[in-house]
């Protein structure tokens, strides 16, 4: 357990500049709560033709509500407490994301596609940088409003389950989005799928952090890494 929260501190102050603040109690070193900002955005479109009923509602998906307090309740829990998240701000969309190649879905076309299990665009990557231009992420990162953001959507939305933007950002389970290098701090975009639960969301946390830890050590050779 102390190993394993040893990395996440890593990850989560190496992805977003955290500050980490060592205090010192009779020989022991403990740390200050890392306290991360999160902007939460939520792509949960009206089916006018459904009785305007929520996408998570028509198929019964899971409240991302409920997944957003799990997921902070089990980071708070494995890291002794040590990463207590802050939701700063949830934006809930009535819309479809943008994919790279200008596509995107509508209520017709996607129920359609969910209902016969066929016929979902390809490519399924989305836009990032329409994400990000869209909801001001740069500027809300650059004013401290935010360390990093949170998108919950439907299944093919098109998201990684985790990419980093900003200036200095590197591989993060995904390539770092271009173009972003205006904001002059790294932070990361989680992806999420409401379809899932909150296990597979801390999956995803995980492939962030071998992808952090791989970037911290990636000079180092194999045999000091484990000496």
């Amino acid at each position: 357990m102390k190993v394993f929260k040893t990395i996440l501190l890593r990850v989560f102050a190496i992805s977003s500049f955290a500050f980490l603040c060592p205090i010192s109690v009779n020989g022991a070193e403990f740390l200050d709560p890392i306290r991360p900002k999160v902007l939460v955005i939520i792509y949960n479109p009206i089916i006018e033709a459904e009785n305007s009923m929520k996408l998570t509602e028509l198929f019964h998906w899971n409240n991302p509500e409920d997944l957003i307090k799990g997921y902070i309740a089990d980071i708070k829990e494995v890291t002794g407490g040590a990463v207590e998240y802050i939701v700063a701000e949830t934006i809930e969309t009535d819309e479809y994301p943008v994919k790279k190649d200008g596509f995107s879905y509508n209520d017709q076309t996607f129920v359609r596609s969910w209902r016969n299990q066929s016929g979902f665009h390809k490519p399924d990557a989305v836009d990032y940088n329409a994400i990000i231009d869209k909801f001001d992420l740069i500027s809300k990162v650059r004013q401290g409003s935010i360390d990093e953001v949170w998108l919950f959507a439907f299944p093919y939305a098109g998201f990684y389950e985790s990419t980093m933007a900003g200036n200095g950002a590197f591989y993060c389970n995904s390539r770092p989005v271009k173009d972003t290098e205006s904001c002059p701090r790294r932070f990361v975009i989680m992806g999420f799928n409401y379809e899932r639960g909150v296990d597979c969301m801390l999956e995803d946390l995980c492939h962030r952090a071998e992808s952090v830890m791989s970037q911290v050590f990636k000079n180092f050779p194999p045999e000091k890494n484990f000496g």
